[in-house]
């Protein structure tokens, strides 16, 4: 959108002027160009880094959830292992 606009700018001045100063054309350019390039890098740098963290939320949620699921799990059928809360639970009730 900007470019044709800029192309518009330099179409009427050159209508409306004779001569046009090339070297500040170009020095108006090559800004322009080095404000687009400024741009791009300030975007470029700010998805990397929300990209990063986005990662690193998701892997510290997933290991939370994962603890949870051990934590709240029932003892296993095949060899009682994870009984040791259930039996906490029991004398603390039978102490009562």
């Amino acid at each position: 959108m900007l470019i044709p606009y800029l192309m518009l700018v330099l179409q009427t001045t050159l209508k409306t002027m004779q001569t046009v100063d090339m070297q500040k054309l170009d020095a108006y350019l090559q800004a322009v160009q080095n404000s687009f390039q400024a741009m791009q890098n300030e975007l470029d740098g700010r998805f990397a880094k929300a990209l990063t963290m986005l990662a690193v939320w998701g892997v510290a949620l997933a290991v939370a959830t994962l603890g949870y699921y051990y934590r709240r799990r029932g003892p296993c059928k095949g060899c009682g292992r994870g009984a040791l809360f259930q039996l906490t639970q029991e004398r603390a009730k039978s102490v009562v």
